[in-house]
């Protein structure tokens, strides 16, 4: 059953994938945490409104990346009818494994960077000169 909410899960969290994951000053947890407690939220019958305002009371008016993350996981969890049947503690194991998983695909992605790799690869690019 967890792995068929893993698997669901993946498919629905692929749009935030697209890019860097860019958490500002968010962890893995502080997100995993945010899905569990937006799950219980929706579950509950709270509106999203009700939901996105009072989250946006509590962040500093310049957090951006935050911001943008809060509302992209609250849209998520809202409008995915799948993800209602989950517990809010598989939505926070769900959304922090993601996290964690788009982190680390990141550090890659610099390293390869860094180390001027060009190539998927990861093979170095040379200059003729």
């Amino acid at each position: 059953m967890f792995k068929r909410m893993l698997v669901v899960s993946a498919v629905v969290l692929a749009p935030l994938g697209a890019s860097a994951y860019e958490i500002g000053n968010l962890t893995c947890e502080n997100i995993g945490q945010l899905a569990g407690q937006t799950l219980l939220a929706k579950q509950s019958g709270v509106p999203i409104e009700t939901y996105l305002s009072a989250l946006n009371d509590r962040i500093p008016g310049d957090a951006y990346v935050e911001r943008q993350i809060i509302a992209s996981i609250t849209v998520i969890i809202y409008e995915n009818d799948l993800l209602t049947g989950m517990k809010p503690a598989d939505a926070y194991a769900v959304f922090q494994q993601d996290c964690a998983r788009g982190q680390a695909e990141d550090r890659v992605i610099r390293q390869q960077e860094d180390s001027g790799a060009t190539d998927e690869d990861g093979s170095q690019g040379t200059a003729k000169g």
